[in-house]
């Protein structure tokens, strides 16, 4: 407490980051999903999905037509166009990762000031010399209000980000009942359209 501010104020910043970096995740049985890299991996599944669809398409197409030597058989036949599924997937998915967060900041004024960044780590702390004239309990007591306040307001800031990203919480989830809510539609689309293949089948005269 016989320094000056700014030498405490860098000894306590010192010690903060280090115990921030030594911090454990906060569940290390959940591994991380970089969204960006699972839209990529939806793009060749996609692709890959398509051209499955394309033969089953064009094998229903091959037995009509052989069908049709002996039978009517109605002309449309039902195709899996599920294509626009992933491409809505992967939009939600690039939407998340594509957040730019990494230049928020957290803020917190007062006799013991702090800047944050994610991570999280203090970009800075200042400790003004009336801050340290009640001793170092009530200097340490500042400093802790001082850092809680500024993740605080460096998780408000994320959000915040997020929000205007379209990637906030609700709007993720809405988007994704969205597209559960399609992909029931057209699954029940293509059975309808199958059924009714079917049941257009009849004997020639």
């Amino acid at each position: 407490m016989r320094e000056p501010p700014e030498t405490v104020a860098g000894l306590v910043a010192e010690a903060i980051n280090a115990a921030f970096g030594e911090a454990p995740a906060e569940d290390t049985s959940v591994p991380y999903i970089d969204p960006l890299a699972l839209a990529r991996e939806l793009r060749d599944v996609r692709a890959d999905l398509d051209a499955r669809m394309e033969r089953v398409t064009a094998s229903i197409q091959a037995s009509a037509a052989e069908l049709r030597k002996e039978a009517v058989v109605p002309a449309d036949v039902p195709t899996m166009a599920f294509g626009e599924l992933f491409d809505q997937l992967i939009d939600v998915l690039e939407t998340i990762g594509g957040v730019p967060a990494e230049d928020v900041r957290g803020h917190a004024e007062g006799p013991v000031s702090v800047v944050c960044a994610p991570g999280p780590r203090l970009l800075s702390l200042s400790v003004a010399a009336r801050a340290m004239g009640g001793g170092s309990g009530q200097l340490g007591e500042l400093v802790v209000a001082a850092v809680n306040a500024a993740l605080d307001d460096l998780e408000a800031g994320q959000l915040r980000r997020r929000e205007e990203s379209g990637a906030g919480s609700e709007q993720v989830m809405a988007r994704i009942d969205e597209l559960r809510e399609l992909s029931v539609l057209r699954m029940r689309a293509y059975a309808q359209g199958v059924a009714a293949l079917m049941a257009g089948i009849q004997p020639r005269a």
